[in-house]
């Protein structure tokens, strides 16, 4: 009996082991998508979002709210760089509604900051400051450096270009507070806000300072389209100095590289500059030369956004349509998995009816067993009783035969007696 239990506990657990395992499964499967989609980002971003896209169907399918956030961030992330700010707009927001409906303030930190760029795109400078001071707090309740220093960078720059200088200086002089823990990178940036600054405050031998500071670590680095940039912004201070012959020479560097690796956006800036730098010259046809291949340049990448656009949106039909055959594979797969469960539930049913039935045989059996032995006994006790009581009767009668045998009659008596009193009575006469 013991036994038949045993049994039918091990296959209750193994059945419920095997369900929480397939859950669990699912789980790291999402968690793996949204880690594969954030490494191969920067590398290939076009599968980044398809294995998004997976990740969010695997999340909704799991009910798993922070992997389900992650996936529409990383969404958001991806349009934004293709420049469909208003389906970005869509993704981000859904992200940080579920952050925070889960009180995940780390993951609420990062949307906030995604959300602060798209504002900033969108060109809601007080909103993206908003975001980005939110971000800044969030990423101190968790003690985040790395976004602490991000979110302050990106905040000393949106005070800079709404000339809120005393905010922007503020942001910069905090992150000094970390500049142990700063990266190449954030340091580039570090000292390319800066520079900005000073140059907004017309400080600029300071600016040209910092601006050298972020070249050398943008060569360092091998940061190609940021040397380009901050060669440009370099060439401004000079310009701005009235050293001309080094603005001259900064900004055609600028421009060289920018053509080199085919950086329209740096090229276009490296445009801009030249022809302030002529117009400042009086070399006003140079300007008018600079200015034509600026505006031709700038109707290429008109061009260029706009088959991108086209691009994005014929990907997206197709992932659409796409989308549509995984859907009606997934509902055929789901309804052989659900036939699949059904069919497993009632074989578990099934098996546990038996071995419930088993059980229910084994010990009704059992109990047969035992009152049988005790019948048997009990009709051994009576047979030894009856033997005993009729041992017990056969003495009795025995003892009354031999009581019988021993003493002498009444009636005997009685005539014994009549004989002697006639003798007597003969004796007398």
């Amino acid at each position: 009996m013991k036994r038949v239990a045993y049994i039918l506990l091990v296959s209750l657990l193994l059945l419920g082991e095997g369900l929480w395992t397939r859950a669990f499964a699912q789980q790291d499967n999402c968690i793996r998508l949204l880690n594969q989609a954030d490494s191969i980002y920067f590398s290939n971003p076009d599968s980044s979002y398809t294995l998004s896209c997976l990740a969010e169907e695997c999340a909704k399918k799991t009910n798993n709210t922070k992997a389900l956030a992650k996936a529409y961030l990383c969404k958001g992330k991806y349009l934004l760089l293709k420049s469909d700010l208003e389906e970005a707009d869509v993704q981000v927001n859904k992200s940080l509604m579920l952050y925070k409906e889960a009180n995940d303030l780390k993951g609420l930190a990062y949307a906030s900051k995604l959300k602060a760029i798209l504002e900033k795109r969108l060109g809601n400078e007080q909103q993206s400051i908003i975001y980005t001071e939110e971000a800044v707090s969030l990423f101190k309740k968790t003690n985040d450096i790395k976004g602490i220093i991000s979110g302050l960078l990106n905040l000393s720059l949106n005070y800079t270009d709404i000339r809120q200088y005393d905010k922007a200086e503020k942001a910069l002089h905090e992150i000094e507070n970390y500049m142990e823990q700063v990266s190449a990178t954030n340091a580039y940036y570090y000292y390319q806000n800066k520079g900005k600054l000073k140059l907004a405050l017309s400080k600029y031998p300071a600016a040209i300072t910092d601006f050298t500071k972020a070249i050398e670590v943008a060569e360092t680095q091998q940061m190609i389209d940021s040397k380009a940039t901050i060669l440009m912004c370099l060439a401004q201070a000079y310009r701005l100095n009235k050293q001309y012959d080094r603005a001259a020479y900064y900004v055609n560097e600028s421009k060289e590289i920018a053509q080199a690796n085919k950086l329209d956006n740096e090229l276009s800036d490296a445009y801009a500059e030249l022809i302030l730098l002529q117009r400042d010259l009086g070399n006003y046809k140079e300007a008018f030369e600079y200015l034509l291949l600026q505006n031709k340049l700038k109707d290429k990448m008109v061009n260029i956004e706009k088959i991108n656009h086209i691009s994005m949106l014929e990907k997206k039909l197709a992932l659409s349509e796409k989308q549509k055959e995984v859907e009606q594979e997934k509902l055929k797969t789901q309804h052989a998995k659900e036939n699949s469960k059904q069919l497993m539930y009632l074989v578990g049913c099934i098996t546990l009816i038996a071995l419930l039935a088993i059980f229910m045989f084994i010990r009704t059996r059992t109990l047969h067993r035992k009152i049988s032995v005790q019948n048997k006994k009990l009709e051994h006790k009576n047979h030894i009783i009856e033997e005993k009581q009729k041992e017990i009767l056969d003495s009795i009668h025995y003892a009354k035969r031999i009581q019988n045998a021993l003493i002498t009659s009444e009636k005997s008596i009685g005539n014994s007696l009549n004989r002697l009193k006639e003798s007597s009575n003969n004796k007398t006469t």
